[in-house]
């Protein structure tokens, strides 16, 4: 299964703006790839733990996704790792043939696309 990753740095850690920037990088991977919920299997979010938990349930909603099942999840700590960061994977129900990934700011996790 081909996945759709996307990440983003948060400027600053406020909830408000957490939910905002999570949306349109939902929304923004959805368009990219001429998505719609009904085409996903699940999400996965991650963030890393200097960001507060409990924005990515609202996130979903704001891209009208909130009835696609979510996992989210705490990031590891890398001593050379990003701060602030939230990264997202997508699991369409059919495989793409050229997902299109939206890397803003963030390293990857190093897992094959």
């Amino acid at each position: 299964m081909k996945t759709i990753k996307g990440s983003i740095q948060i400027t600053h850690a406020e909830v408000d703006q957490i939910e905002e920037k999570t949306a349109a990088l939902l929304s923004g991977m959805l368009q990219d790839n001429q998505l719609t919920a009904n085409d996903l299997a699940s999400v996965l979010i991650g963030a890393t733990d200097d960001l507060p938990g409990g924005f990515a349930e609202k996130a979903m909603e704001k891209a009208s996704l909130s009835d696609v099942p979510l996992f989210g999840i705490q990031q590891f700590r890398y001593q050379s790792g990003m701060d602030r960061c939230i990264q997202i994977v997508m699991y369409p129900k059919q495989r793409l043939k050229d997902p299109k990934n939206r890397l803003l700011g963030c390293e990857s996790w190093g897992m094959e696309i």
